[in-house]
């Protein structure tokens, strides 16, 4: 049994996976100084993993921690996953493979793993990114903006008399400010999703919307359902892929 890893910007999770298929996901909050003790908590009474792949676009420092801390418990060292010009049947479309993210390289590799292709990938965590991959294997390319939280903090944290939001339930339209910015953030993700979807379409022709992160469910609800997978841990799928072709 292996332990796959999820190191984002604002979340840590991690499954058990038994040959390709990941088990059930954990998810853990982190800030830099906080996480090691929590996480510890969190994985003390895991079974000892045979290899650990993880996926990081935190930094070193929290790559450094989660490796010390799986060194520590199970005598494992992590291996970190990065792309490079091709895996598993997948090319990357980067003229340098190693500056593509390896979270949206996992995902790749998830989706051509199981049969998605051909698909656009959009994952909706906390920046926005969506790649685009043929019936062939091959990466296009993509792009990478803003998500609902990321776009709801730049809105108030520096911004005179805009208070935090929290979620709710929203109208057609707001009757007061913190809902305006609920709103109007909303309807910005699925707006900017939706148009880029149709330029995609035209462009490269039809093709499964693969959603994955954490707004992935706001987004499908907005979208045609007939086109469209959610696949919450697709991630995992490419890390535990990469995990069933090594030795």
């Amino acid at each position: 049994m292996n332990l796959l890893v999820d190191i984002g910007n604002s979340r840590i999770k991690w499954c058990l996976a038994t040959g390709s298929d990941p088990g059930e996901v954990a998810a853990l909050e982190h800030g830099r100084d906080t996480l090691p003790g929590a996480l510890e908590h969190a994985w003390q009474g895991q079974p000892v993993p045979d290899r650990i792949l993880a996926c990081s676009v935190a930094g070193p420092v929290l790559d450094d921690a989660v490796a010390a801390l799986a060194e520590r418990l199970w005598c494992r060292r992590p291996g970190f996953l990065a792309a490079v010009p091709e895996q598993l049947g997948v090319r990357n479309a980067y003229q340098r493979p190693g500056n593509l993210g390896p979270d949206r390289w996992a995902a790749l590799l998830g989706a051509w793993c199981r049969g998605l292709a051909p698909c656009c990938i959009v994952d909706a965590g906390t920046a926005v990114t969506v790649d685009v991959l043929d019936a062939g294997g091959r990466h296009w390319g993509g792009m990478i903006f803003a998500g609902l939280a990321l776009s709801r903090h730049a809105l108030t944290e520096r911004t005179h008399r805009l208070p935090v939001v929290e979620d709710g339930l929203l109208p057609p339209l707001a009757a007061d400010t913190p809902e305006a910015i609920r709103l109007g953030t909303r309807e910005a993700l699925i707006g900017s999703v939706e148009r880029m979807l149709r330029e995609i379409g035209h462009r490269y022709g039809d093709m499964r919307i693969v959603l994955t992160g954490g707004d992935a469910p706001l987004l499908a609800e907005a979208l045609d359902p007939e086109n469209v997978d959610v696949i919450p841990g697709l991630l995992f799928h490419g890390l535990a892929a990469v995990l069933e072709q090594r030795p």
